[in-house]
């Protein structure tokens, strides 16, 4: 998932910085204001992403790092 800023104008929304995406590339927008946006919903976001990231098979290996490392 990219996450960027933009602004709408003349009926057309406008990214705050370039995005690098193959030509015909679909997408799905959401549309939220700023105001919308609160810091709890991107640390939720944040935590799920961390979580997905942490809890896989290929890390497991390091659940009992202490056995791991003769701690």
């Amino acid at each position: 998932m990219i996450r960027l800023k933009g602004h709408w104008e003349q009926s057309s929304l406008h990214l705050d910085q370039p995005l690098s995406l193959p030509e015909g590339t679909e997408v799905v927008v959401e549309i939220r204001t700023l105001d919308e946006a609160t810091d709890a919903e991107w640390q939720e976001q944040g935590m799920q992403r961390l979580e997905a990231e942490w809890d896989n098979p290929a890390d497991a290996v390091y659940d009992n790092w202490k056995e791991l490392y003769g701690v």
